[in-house]
């Protein structure tokens, strides 16, 4: 009986720390004293873990900022983060 208490608190402490990875991860991308290609690959893993696959609208809605960013700053590379994760999102809809 104890193992499986543990063990269930192993999970919990672990989604716990996966949350506030991600939730940091918005955080860079919000902090605009890091690089570019650091805010982008921050940004695209926030919407890809935390949106992508259980509320896909909410990626498609965030995928225009990061279009949108890669334009104003001529980063081409946020730009195709954005329709990968756009592509994978429509796929997920059909």
């Amino acid at each position: 009986m104890n193992k499986a208490i543990l063990i269930i608190l192993l999970f919990i402490g672990f989604g716990a720390a996966a949350q506030s990875d991600l939730d940091s991860n918005f955080v860079v991308w919000q902090d605009e004293n890091q690089p570019d290609s650091v805010r982008v690959k921050a940004y695209s893993r926030f919407v890809w873990v935390k949106f992508l696959f259980s509320q896909t609208d909410t990626a498609i809605l965030m995928t225009q900022e990061l279009i949108r960013f890669g334009e104003e700053n001529d980063f081409p590379q946020a730009i195709a983060n954005a329709y990968n994760i756009l592509g994978v999102a429509q796929w997920l809809k059909s």
